[in-house]
């Protein structure tokens, strides 16, 4: 490889490597290129080892083994990059005799200058190299230590995520239940006083999984610690109460609207984590378990039926993200009382 092409090579790596670890850990918006795939990736991974099946306990361990992965990749993409650069001069780096050194030894220099260990095997070349060997020290301290800083909040997430999962399974362990435990014979007021801190979790989910999207891909193997199950089961729920049961059934109209809006917030995030509608449409709930239990659910079949023609793109929306995390539609009816954790 010429010296020319290594520099550029170098220069091209470390500045996509830079702009990854800034984007991801620092902006907002969600990971950087490089972060995007590594995210993605695994997961495929894990999943398909695990036949897409989602009660398997090891697709919980994701979260750290995947942020290991990013935070190995960062280091090593640095060390690479900047040992390209330093060998495109072959004076770059020289032995205290003034001889210079070999592809391995600038490799080996590059590795403890970003490590911040600083022995004195070795000297930069010229006055050129002593302040790059500084911006190796600097941008190997910050960026380490950028990235393991960026561990920290992923925990937070993950202790959320399971908090708002419990607080919508302890509304019933399947759509139609959500609904008849929760019905006191005139309207859902059981139901609806929760749903304004609902809606401050769930905002708070989504905007925790657009800023650190390795979180889309928290897992839990129990059925009601699972955000695409308990969410999907509650934006399920919502459609039947807004679409399917008259409003003078609805004791306070804003929540209700307030919460949806906030699971279509959420679901907004999904396609930064590269979670697609599915191709087949979701069954529709059993309409007659809420008619027995008294829910005055509409009994005209044509309005139901073109009701969830409306939804037909959301619920498949739904459906991909329950297929992403190794469930099928049939888990959003789990029974608690068999979960023994």
């Amino acid at each position: 490889m010429s010296e020319a092409l290594c520099q550029w090579l170098g220069i091209v790596l470390l500045i996509g490597v830079i702009l990854d670890i800034i984007i991801t850990t620092l902006s907002p918006q969600g990971a950087g290129f490089f972060s995007k795939f590594i995210i993605s990736g695994v997961w495929k991974i894990f999943l398909r080892a695990c036949g897409k099946k989602g009660d398997q306990p090891i697709l919980d361990y994701y979260p750290t083994i995947v942020s290991v992965i990013m935070l190995t990749f960062w280091i090593a993409l640095l060390w690479f990059s900047n040992a390209l650069i330093l060998i495109s001069d072959q004076n770059s780096v020289l032995t205290t005799n003034r001889i210079p050194t070999s592809y391995i030894e600038k490799i080996y220099y590059t590795g403890y200058t970003i490590s911040t260990l600083g022995n004195g095997e070795f000297i930069p070349g010229s006055n050129f190299w002593m302040i790059y060997t500084n911006f190796l020290a600097f941008t190997g301290l910050l960026m380490i230590t950028i990235g393991i800083t960026y561990l920290v909040p992923l925990l937070q997430g993950e202790i959320q995520r399971r908090t708002l999962c419990l607080h919508i399974a302890s509304f019933g362990d399947s759509v139609e239940r959500i609904l008849i435990q929760n019905w006191n014979g005139r309207d859902f007021s059981n139901l609806t006083d929760h749903f304004d801190d609902l809606r401050q979790e769930i905002f708070y989910l989504g905007q925790n999984h657009k800023a650190y999207p390795i979180l889309h891909h928290s897992h839990s193997h129990i059925k009601h610690r699972s955000t695409s199950i308990t969410i999907s089961m509650l934006d399920e729920a919502l459609t039947i109460m807004m679409h399917c049961i008259p409003q003078n059934h609805w004791p306070n109209k804003t929540s209700i609207r307030s919460l949806r809006f906030a699971i279509t917030s959420y679901l907004s995030t999904l396609n930064s984590a590269f979670i697609t509608p599915a191709k087949e449409t979701p069954p529709s709930p059993d309409f007659e378990k809420l008619k027995h239990a008294g829910i005055p659910v509409t009994s005209d079949e044509n309005s139901l039926r073109d009701c969830y023609e409306d939804f037909t793109d959301r619920r498949k929306l739904l459906l991909g993200l329950l297929h992403t995390d190794g469930w099928q539609w049939k888990d959003l009816n789990f029974n608690t009382l068999s979960i023994d954790e």
